[in-house]
């Protein structure tokens, strides 16, 4: 039996706590929140032990999930690695290149596993796209479109992406999930072209639009437009077919 101890428990973590219980060999033991109403809440959900510290979740067994802001995951990450544990690590990896530099580092001297929680590789509908690009169905891919618009684009100054040393933007926030879908179902990037746009009077360093066009190494081109705004589609170009869409668990070519 895997035991998984928890270091956050927000939002995320109900959704990571459901999947768990779901697995027979796996059992949520442990927790910590800052905000200990919180801790307790997700801790009783599962009998789990609610711990006085980060560190002390860590020096319990065997997994440890990571579910803070990404302005933490440096220490935690680095912590938990040492201490010979399994590290599931929510995204984004970190805001600063040297921060998810040395979570790498420790990630590749450990004898343990790391894994970023690049969830939506497991949503139906983009497992069914990349399992019709691999079948090689529509031929070549030439093009590949994602539009990301949600409908929460208020500013909101208690969400956890909007303190000053919490800030990284929809092109790290968000973007990282879409990145990870190219490179998982269609291959490995060669250049990158961006546009970040701030709209947020209140955020005017923070980027809540991206445009992104992504050259991959097989010659298609990836583009990617997000916002915090409205709806979710995606779609690809092969060079037998005109147009293969995907919008939810079913694929329509």
């Amino acid at each position: 039996m895997i035991q998984v101890e928890f270091i956050g428990t927000g939002g995320v973590a109900r959704q990571h706590r459901t999947a768990i219980d779901r697995i027979e060999d796996a059992d949520l033991t442990a927790v910590y929140h800052l905000n200990e109403a919180f801790a307790r809440k997700t801790a009783k959900a599962s009998d789990a032990t609610v711990c006085e510290s980060a560190s002390e979740v860590i020096d319990r067994r065997d997994a440890v999930y990571i579910l803070t802001p990404p302005r933490t995951h440096r220490d935690l990450a680095v912590e938990a690695l040492k201490a010979r544990k399994h590290v599931m690590c929510e995204k984004p990896l970190a805001i600063t290149l040297d921060d998810g530099q040395a979570i790498v580092k420790a990630a590749s001297e450990s004898s343990t596993r790391f894994v970023i929680a690049f969830s939506q590789r497991f949503r139906d509908s983009y497992r069914r796209m990349r399992e019709i690009y691999r079948s090689g169905k529509l031929g070549e891919a030439t093009t590949f479109y994602y539009r990301r618009m949600f409908s929460g684009g208020s500013y909101n100054p208690d969400n956890w992406r909007n303190p000053p040393d919490s800030r990284c933007g929809m092109s790290i926030e968000s973007l990282s999930h879409k990145i990870d879908l190219v490179r998982w179902s269609m291959g490995e990037i060669e250049s990158v072209y961006a546009k970040a746009i701030a709209s947020f009077e209140e955020l005017p360093d923070v980027d809540n639009n991206i445009h992104a066009i992504l050259n991959l190494t097989s010659g298609c081109v990836a583009m990617l437009h997000l916002s915090w705004s409205s709806y979710i589609s995606l779609n690809y170009t092969g060079s037998m077919a005109r147009r293969a869409r995907f919008a939810s668990t079913e694929a329509v070519t």
